[in-house]
């Protein structure tokens, strides 16, 4: 893989993988190219941050409690929410597991406020793919090349050209893991797999 990503996909590490997981493999196999931060375990480096300036939509997975330890300097995932809002890309938040913002309204500060004023798409864990169509549709939208609304686009502040340099270095390991993944999947009986996704979720 060496195009641009059009996609990026950043979760809270531990629940959230199942959501993520699922998401990214939908993209690809409906011929997106996305990304997804398994392989930086959860830091900010980079190439990552690379991926995120160059991407067309960002995806933050949010679940309930994944506000939780945004408010901390370190955060991980709150820099690559910070990146994306400063970034030349639509930020479409996935809610999963009943994710609520009126339960983490208390959390919504700073750039966070934004959030509910979002579009968003929900994946609920009894009907996964309802959600996952949705979200297909949605970001091929987003994605098509005479979509001019101006409303949909924030102005970057970031470096386009190195982001792009800095995001083509992952990609290798990314593609590696993804075909790992689909090769599981596919050795799966389809009844188990999905059963196992719906766990996930």
């Amino acid at each position: 893989m060496s195009t641009t990503p059009q996609v990026v996909i950043s979760y809270r590490r531990g629940p959230r993988w199942g959501a993520a997981t699922l998401v990214h493999q939908s993209l690809t196999h409906a011929g997106r190219t996305a990304i997804i931060d398994h392989l930086n375990g959860g830091l900010v480096n980079t190439q990552f941050q690379g991926a995120i300036r160059v991407c067309r939509v960002f995806l933050p997975i949010l679940g309930p409690g994944d506000l939780d330890r945004c408010a901390q300097a370190d955060d991980p995932f709150m820099a690559t929410l910070a990146l994306a809002f400063t970034s030349n890309c639509v930020v479409l938040p996935v809610l999963v597991d009943y994710f609520s913002y009126e339960r983490s309204k208390q959390l919504l500060v700073g750039i966070l406020s934004d959030l509910p004023k979002l579009q968003v798409i929900r994946i609920e864990p009894h009907q996964p793919y309802v959600g996952v169509e949705k979200l297909l549709a949605t970001i091929d939208q987003m994605l098509d090349p005479v979509n001019t609304d101006p409303d949909m686009w924030v102005r970057s502040t970031g470096d386009t050209k190195d982001g792009l340099h800095m995001t083509h270095a992952m990609q290798g390991q990314v593609d590696t893991f993804c075909d790992n993944a689909e090769t599981a999947i596919l050795q799966m009986d389809w009844i188990h797999g999905v059963a196992m996704l719906r766990r996930a979720l």
